[in-house]
């Protein structure tokens, strides 16, 4: 654990396994469509009260499994979504935290993107750019708090379907 957490201070993210968690939803059975709030993704429009179920099964596992053991001033803040497709704006370099929802996120990826190798996300700081195609159970814990620490997604020529699941430190 020391190990991720060395990772996140050097880089502002660090690359873990989910392929356990990408199990708890199959997205063949969510209909992605526009919802009121959409900001440009694609949100589930189908299944809505299985998928946020699964959703909290998932955002508390992360926390029982990466947050926990770092004995981190973290709880779990009420961010948690997935989504098809990306807004214009993620395909900017850019850093969210302005928006004060999340310290910290994982993102969890649920479809393939290395045949057509498209629809990466992008990290850069002040020692390099890192660059990740995903795949099914691709999670990456995202530090949200130092705005040096940038990210953009490519385009994706086919369907590309995430989940972001945010932690906030608990200042109390």
């Amino acid at each position: 654990m020391q190990d991720l957490l060395k990772e996140i201070e050097v880089n502002g993210h660090a690359v873990l396994n989910g392929s356990h968690l990408v199990q708890l939803i199959n997205i063949d059975d969510i209909e992605f469509g526009r919802n009121n709030g959409s900001k440009g993704e694609h949100t589930p429009i189908t299944n809505v009260k299985l998928v946020k179920h699964a959703l909290s099964i998932i955002h508390h596992e992360l926390y029982r499994e990466f947050i926990e053991p770092c004995n981190k001033n973290y709880k779990i803040s009420q961010a948690k979504q997935i989504w098809e497709s990306s807004p214009e704006h993620h395909k900017l370099w850019h850093n969210d935290s302005y928006e004060e929802t999340n310290d910290m996120f994982f993102l969890l990826y649920f479809t393939d993107q290395r045949p057509t190798d498209d629809g990466a996300i992008h990290f850069k700081n002040d020692i390099g750019e890192h660059r990740y195609v995903p795949y099914p159970g691709l999670l990456i814990a995202v530090e949200n708090s130092n705005p040096k620490w940038l990210h953009q997604v490519e385009p994706a020529t086919s369907k590309r379907v995430v989940a972001c699941l945010g932690f906030k430190i608990d200042k109390e």
